[in-house]
């Protein structure tokens, strides 16, 4: 991967952040001794959020329509996608959305394919070690930022190697890729970002429901 030096305005000014500072306080000790509890609660929270999209993922793709195994998470045609939510609703009873719903769960869940290569050999309920979380700092919200990259894997790594914040790694990446943008003499990545849309990088050269080949795991051994 190549590293560009900075040459574009930061998006999350952390310098700013003095400015704020002096107005957030803590009920229950020290500021300092808050942002210690926020980073366990969010660590492990994370933790287990990965946990419930690896299994419901293997669970989807457990279910077969028509003798064929439903390998897409959309586009499985009437009887395929309607079948499974009336399969949740009624035979399981309750439906599937509350988890599967959320902005982040295919952002998240585009990653598998590549961090578990052997996803159906193993049942994650049975043998939950063979689906670790692969970073230790890197959080869910670093996968969501970049999942659309085509090196997103490299540029995690990195950003797993150099301990960045969120923030610091918000910043990089969008340096990066604005960089590689001149480099190429193309728009490949646009920043998407809104109150409602969650930060995010595009690749525009990406087809619709490309994330559908996410989940073509392999089925043999």
């Amino acid at each position: 991967m190549k590293h560009y030096q900075k040459i574009h305005q930061d998006i999350c000014d952390i310098s700013e952040w003095p400015r704020y500072y002096k107005h957030i306080g803590s009920t229950s000790g020290t500021l300092d001794e808050l942002v210690v509890k926020f980073r366990g609660f969010y660590r492990d929270a994370h933790l287990s959020i990965f946990d419930n999209i690896i299994k419901e993922i293997w669970l989807e793709q457990q279910i077969t329509i028509h003798g064929e195994r439903r390998a897409k998470r959309v586009g499985n045609g009437q009887w395929g996608d309607l079948s499974f939510g009336k399969f949740t609703k009624i035979a399981v009873g309750t439906t599937h959305r509350v988890l599967t719903a959320n902005f982040c769960f295919t952002r998240i869940s585009v990653y598998l394919i590549d961090f578990f290569p052997e996803f159906l050999f193993h049942d994650p309920f049975e043998n939950p070690e063979e689906y670790k979380y692969p970073y230790k700092h890197v959080t869910l919200d670093f996968l969501v930022f970049v999942y659309q990259m085509d090196n997103r894997l490299e540029i995690l790594d990195y950003a797993e190697k150099m301990h960045m914040s969120y923030a610091e790694f918000v910043n990089w990446v969008t340096n990066w890729f604005l960089c590689y943008n001149m480099d190429i003499k193309k728009d490949k990545y646009s920043l998407i970002s809104g109150n409602i849309c969650w930060p995010y990088v595009r690749n525009n050269d990406l087809k619709k429901f490309w994330e559908n080949d996410k989940f073509n795991f392999d089925v043999k051994q």
